[in-house]
């Protein structure tokens, strides 16, 4: 048996030996005009030309822009070529590039949808990325449905945040084993430049929302269909690390937002207080990251008193099929646990091992995929098939209708009642939790934390689907079909421990072969030193505290 396993190890090392590093360079280092390169969003990945720019265009569809981060979280330090800009002084780098033509657009009189992605594990920015190339799509098809409803469509703005989510070229399972030091990765990398790329992105959608003729972003009726007055509208996504990288830099704001009003007197604060948001939604899917860090976010959120109904600010959710975050993390990260002692309680050792997703006490709601009698004439999406316009039209009258039906069944003064359940279009039921086992529960909570399972995601990377980015997609268009500060109604977006990670250990003959599978991984990630300047440095550090090693 022995000799079995190290001609499996030696085979392993046989594969690492032939594998390569992926760049620390920036892959997007070109920074051209908007309108210099046409890159539809099914081909775009056969184009040589749209490989090394920023921004890709699909004209009359979208613009794709990118912003890539070093291992330190910082943007890359290399020259940009940017000869392909005009004027005096121009933008040197990604996030200057994009923050420009942000404002231009806005100051030529146009309205703007943003959509924000920051990818995770086993990805980056190439252009035959898989999450790439779902990302393309995503914005194709958000930008058909609002030149579907509106007689002024705004124009649909992507960002793709790009970091070496995927370091090493391995085949699985092996690539696999590289799950904890992207963590390690990830964490330094949430201190860095995405910080300011969000605060800018907020503070100009702030401005510009502040400066329109319907200054509270109202709704105004439109035929059959409402058409807010918001000139900016934004929604963030982040998956697995990047769910961490984007989840650091808006916590604290979160939490200020929410206990504004926590210690004032009065059961609730004045209709018209909103909470401040730094994006209309910002949603997580299969996050990993401790729920140590969401435990002070899930407390506010239940405090918070609701003046009226409001989306939420931000939407977690979580598979239970997704092994990466059920197994692996609690798994890798138990050794970390074991230098951060002591615990004051079981519940905060469990929170320290595990992802708030596969804790119940924090989940909120609860997502099936079932047959729904809702939207009957409702036509569901089908993948790389564009819907067309009619369809689409007819869709959103359907969520419309759809979404005041609800709110007729499930709110009394003004609020949602609790267990408020809501079937959308299409195949989605969420129900909102209450009672035994789901802690703290408030049924107009803004934060959402939600369980779901292998019918609606399969696995850690089945987040781009086309059924849940339709569920996506219409709780964000939640916050367009009504108004804000606390009309009524507003804008409604309804949307244990170290024996479960030892299943690990049993794929494996032996605790040794797992050992020395590791090894062999590690050193294969040690080859990429040149590319990440402090491995050495944090490898030692690692070593005496008893951490992962960092890629």
């Amino acid at each position: 048996m022995k000799s079995t396993l190290r001609v499996v190890a030696i085979s392993f090392l046989f594969v690492l030996m032939d594998s390569g590093c992926t760049s620390n360079d920036p892959l997007r280092n070109k920074l051209v005009r908007a309108d210099s390169v046409e890159c539809p969003p099914l081909t775009a990945h056969q184009q040589s030309e749209c490989a090394s720019i920023t921004p890709e265009v699909a004209h009359d569809l979208y613009e794709l822009h990118f912003v890539e981060l070093d291992s330190q979280g910082w943007l890359h330090s290399k020259p940009f070529d940017n000869t392909d800009l005009s004027g005096k002084n121009p933008p040197n780098n990604q996030i200057d590039h994009l923050m420009r033509r942000i404002t231009d657009l806005l100051a030529n009189q146009e309205d703007l949808n943003i959509v924000l992605y920051v990818h995770g594990w086993k990805h980056g920015a190439e252009t035959d990325d898989k999450n790439v190339m779902l990302f393309r799509q995503l914005l194709a098809s958000m930008s058909r449905i609002e030149r579907g409803y509106s007689s002024s469509p705004r124009r649909t703005v992507g960002i793709y945040v790009g970091w070496r989510g995927k370091s090493v070229h391995l085949p699985e399972p092996l690539i696999s084993l590289t799950f904890w030091s992207r963590k390690s990765a990830a964490h330094r990398i949430s201190n860095g430049s995405t910080r300011e790329l969000l605060a800018r992105l907020t503070g100009v959608q702030r401005y510009y929302n502040s400066k329109t003729n319907s200054k509270d972003c109202t709704v105004v009726e439109s035929s059959d269909v409402p058409n807010e007055r918001c000139r900016v509208r934004m929604l963030m996504i982040g998956h697995s690390f990047g769910a961490w990288i984007l989840y650091s830099a808006v916590h604290n704001p979160l939490i200020e937002s929410l206990s504004g009003h926590i210690d004032l007197s009065g059961d609730r604060p004045e209709a018209g207080d909103r909470a401040e948001r730094a994006a209309d939604m910002i949603v997580l899917v299969n996050p990993a990251f401790e729920a140590s860090t969401y435990e002070s976010l899930h407390r506010v959120a239940h405090l918070h008193k609701a003046s009226a109904l409001e989306t939420p600010l931000l939407v977690s959710v979580t598979s239970t099929s997704d092994r990466a975050t059920r197994n692996a993390f609690p798994f890798g990260h138990f050794f970390n646990a074991l230098f951060e002692q002591p615990v004051s309680s079981d519940e905060q050792a469990e929170a320290m091992l595990h992802t708030h997703g596969h804790i119940e006490r924090y989940v909120t709601h609860r997502l099936i995929a079932g047959d729904t009698k809702h939207c009957p004439d409702w036509v569901a999406p089908e993948a790389g098939k564009p819907r067309p316009l009619p369809v689409l039209q007819n869709n959103k009258k359907l969520e419309i209708e759809n979404n005041r039906q609800f709110l007729k069944t499930y709110t009394q003064n003004g609020l949602l009642t609790p267990e408020w359940k809501r079937e959308f279009c299409g195949k989605m039921v969420l129900t909102q939790l209450k009672g035994k086992g789901h802690g703290i529960s408030n049924p107009n909570s803004l934060v959402w934390n939600i369980g779901t399972d292998n019918s609606v995601i399969k696995g850690h990377s089945d987040i781009m689907n086309v059924e849940f980015l339709d569920f996506i997609r219409q709780l964000y268009s939640d916050n367009a079909m009504f108004g804000h500060k606390g009309q009524s109604p507003t804008s409604v977006m309804l949307g244990n421990e170290f024996a479960k990670s030892r299943g690990i250990l049993q794929q494996f003959d032996s605790a040794v072969t797992v050992q020395l599978i590791l090894r062999i991984v590690n050193a294969a990630q040690e080859r990429c030193a040149m590319l990440e300047v402090d491995l050495l440095t944090h490898a030692r550090t690692d070593k005496k505290i008893g951490t992962e090693k960092i890629i």
